[in-house]
């Protein structure tokens, strides 16, 4: 009996002290869970960075994150506090994917090294824009929410699919 009260005392210790440091900071203000989900011709769209632009000249933090499988974005605020402070935001969206460079074989003398250094050294990786570049700038990016106090849930269209090299 007195090691399930022991146990049951540390357990309670151990989640107070987790939700102690996950509290918000009341620099932050209240914030409220925002989920976006993002997708791209009825696509989810995977791997798409998103910041919150917010209308508030006085907004201290950056707020945002990124598109997981399924294209759904969890809102962080300054990166660790999940949610953001209730108002009007632009929602900018970009996604970029980069050639991949193979490394160069650690043979210098070989002429494995020599048609990789032909091909390889002298220029950078290639990058190519995968969603319109009006999403990726809060002047021109037709994407708008506001939050409010509560759960806040956006479906949001990122246009046609497109592929240009930066």
């Amino acid at each position: 009996m007195k090691c399930c009260i022991y146990v049951l005392a540390i357990t309670c210790a151990l989640s107070w002290l987790a939700g102690c440091n996950s509290a918000t900071p009341d620099s932050v203000g209240k914030i409220y869970p925002v989920s976006l989900t993002l997708t791209q011709e009825s696509k989810p769209l995977v791997g798409a960075t998103v910041a919150l632009i917010s209308d508030d000249p006085n907004a201290q933090y950056t707020v945002g994150g990124a598109s997981d499988e399924q294209g759904t974005v969890s809102i962080f605020t300054d990166g660790r506090y999940e949610g953001a402070k209730p108002g009007h935001y632009k929602v900018v969206v970009s996604k970029v994917e980069t050639e991949e460079i193979p490394k160069a074989p650690l043979d210098l003398q070989s002429p494995e090294f020599d048609s990789w250094a032909q091909t390889y050294s002298n220029r950078s990786a290639k990058s190519w824009t995968l969603v319109d570049h009006k999403f990726g700038n809060a002047s021109t990016t037709p994407l708008e929410i506001t939050v409010v106090a509560g759960k806040n849930e956006f479906p949001l269209d990122c246009g046609k699919q497109i592929r240009k090299e930066n």
